[in-house]
């Protein structure tokens, strides 16, 4: 094991030769929650619904309150591929696809208010994809308000969107 290297007044982080090859691994996916190596067939229409069950009867509580949503919307679509990116992702100028996308979206933010119930918190929100600014603003505005309708978005909660930046403008 190597001394720790004094930097700025700062301790830097000794790192083993074990702790390298302990880390040297391939991992999942960082870009959707629950990562892609958790979706299995085994997990179906049942299993989600047993699981939301279980938050709303407390097993996603802490301290007798509910533990506020974390919800990531992926939004498939883009005009044209970005080589770095290795997203799920559907290539159209096409923009009446996501119509559909969008109308389906929509039904399963109800079936999971239907499990749920009407505003719970949600501390986490990220807009992802493809690229979200293929939707038209008002698309993007219809999407919100779908959500703020079904849930309540705490004060100071981490709300982010993936934007293209070849696609949108000010």
């Amino acid at each position: 094991m190597s001394e720790p290297v004094l930097l700025s007044n700062h301790v830097a982080p000794v790192i083993s030769r074990e702790m390298l090859a302990r880390l040297d691994v391939s991992g999942p996916r960082y870009t959707s929650y629950p990562t892609a190596d958790r979706f299995v067939e085994a997990y179906g229409p049942a299993q989600y619904i047993q699981a939301l069950q279980q938050r709303v009867e407390g097993g996603g509580a802490v301290g007798g309150a509910a533990t506020p949503l974390s919800i990531y919307v992926h939004i498939p679509f883009c005009e044209s591929v970005c080589y770095y990116c290795a997203c799920n992702k559907v290539i159209t100028k096409h923009h009446e696809r996501a119509q559909e996308y969008l109308a389906a979206l929509r039904t399963e933010v109800e079936l999971v208010v239907e499990q749920l119930g009407r505003g719970h918190s949600v501390s986490q929100l990220h807009f992802g994809g493809g690229s979200p600014t293929f939707l038209t603003d008002d698309e993007l505005e219809g999407l919100l308000a779908t959500l703020q309708s079904a849930f309540r978005f705490v004060p100071g909660g981490e709300y982010s969107i993936e934007i293209d930046p070849r696609t949108i403008d000010a």
